[in-house]
């Protein structure tokens, strides 16, 4: 089988051979218990970085197929050279910020200015279901109003393809 080797886990490969080494020179008596503790410790650490690294890998990952699933609800059209906001649903403050209306990137995860108009857009909808969105305006936390505006896409998407 073979396996993948993605970005975030090079270092602790490198790290885990290096502690594998150690394991082993220690059992030759090549090296003492503070040098194998020392091996050991650098592979806890790596671990706990790798599995950061991973979360991190993970989420973006979300983000993105989110980010693009909320540019289609707000029309923004997927292109070769990127995300056009041809119908300009995007505020002005975001086309000069991205030096007009194509968009390499989105950031609806990251930015207001990406974000409320979508809010917005939600609001208006005639679905009722706004009370995990209202919940998140008013608490003023932009995460969970990123994650209650894909909830309630999500549901609004599956209601109108039925």
């Amino acid at each position: 089988m073979n396996y993948i080797i993605h970005p975030w886990n090079r270092p602790l490969r490198s790290t885990l051979i290096d502690a594998l080494d150690s394991i082993n020179r220690h059992e030759m008596g090549i090296i003492d218990d503070k040098a194998l503790e020392y091996a050991l410790n650098d592979l806890k650490e790596a671990v706990v970085q790798d599995s950061k690294d991973l979360v991190r890998y993970i989420k973006e990952g979300t983000a993105t197929k989110n980010n693009a699933m909320i540019a289609r609800f707000m029309g923004i059209q997927d292109t070769d050279i990127g995300w056009y906001d041809c119908e300009d649903v995007m505020p002005e403050c975001v086309h000069i910020q991205e030096g007009g209306n194509t968009f390499e990137n989105l950031w609806f995860h990251k930015e207001w200015n990406w974000l409320m108009p979508v809010v917005e857009k939600c609001l208006t909808t005639e679905d009722s279901n706004h009370y995990r969105l209202n919940n998140a305006l008013l608490n003023c936390n932009a995460e969970e109003v990123y994650k209650a505006v894909v909830e309630f896409i999500k549901a609004h998407t599956q209601t109108n393809t039925q």
